[in-house]
C-alpha cells in the first residue's frame, strides 16, 4: 500500500510539472511591440530586417509569436517589450516585482527590479536586477535584463 501511495504521489507530481509551463516575459498580455538584441549572424540567418550596431542586430516586430520563437532559439542579449501606460499594474503583477530602485529622468520614471521570470540578471549596488522599466507619459518600455536601445 505504501509503495502504491508513493507511486501515485510521483505520478501526480510529474503531472503538475508538465501541466504548469515555466512563465517567461512573453506571457505578458497586451504588448504593442517586441525588440530583440541578437547578433548580426543570427539576424542574417533568419533573413530579418534589422538595425546594426557593431555586432548587434536590433530587430523589432509587433508579432509576438515571431519574437518569442527567436527569443527561445537564440537567447538574445536583451528583450524589450513596449506597452500602453495603462498596463503598469498588470506588468508588476505578472512579473511579481516590487520596485528595487526608481529615479526620475527627464519626463519619465525609471524603475529597476528583479523578477524570477527572467533567468539572467546583473548585479547593481549588490542587488540582482533583471528588469528595467521606463515609464513615459503614454507608454512603458520594459527591458530584460535592461533597456539597451535607449528610451
Amino acid at each position: 500500500m505504501k509503495k502504491l501511495m508513493v507511486f501515485i504521489f510521483v505520478i501526480l507530481s510529474a503531472g503538475v510539472c508538465i501541466a504548469v509551463p515555466k512563465a517567461d516575459v512573453f506571457g505578458m498580455a497586451n504588448a504593442k511591440s517586441y525588440t530583440l538584441i541578437l547578433n548580426v549572424e543570427e539576424a542574417k540567418a533568419e533573413n530579418l530586417t534589422f538595425t546594426q550596431n557593431g555586432q548587434d542586430a536590433i530587430f523589432s516586430t509587433a508579432d509576438k509569436s515571431q519574437a518569442h520563437q527567436l527569443y527561445k532559439k537564440y537567447n538574445p542579449k536583451c528583450a524589450i517589450l513596449t506597452f500602453d501606460k495603462g498596463e503598469y499594474n498588470n506588468i508588476l503583477n505578472y512579473l511579481k516585482i516590487d520596485a528595487k530602485s526608481t529615479q526620475k529622468v527627464e519626463n519619465m520614471q525609471i524603475l529597476c527590479a528583479y523578477t524570477s521570470i527572467y533567468p539572467e540578471y546583473r548585479v547593481v549596488e549588490n542587488k540582482k536586477v533583471n528588469v528595467q522599466m521606463a515609464i513615459k507619459e503614454e507608454e512603458i518600455i520594459c527591458g530584460f535584463p535592461m533597456i539597451m536601445t535607449g528610451f
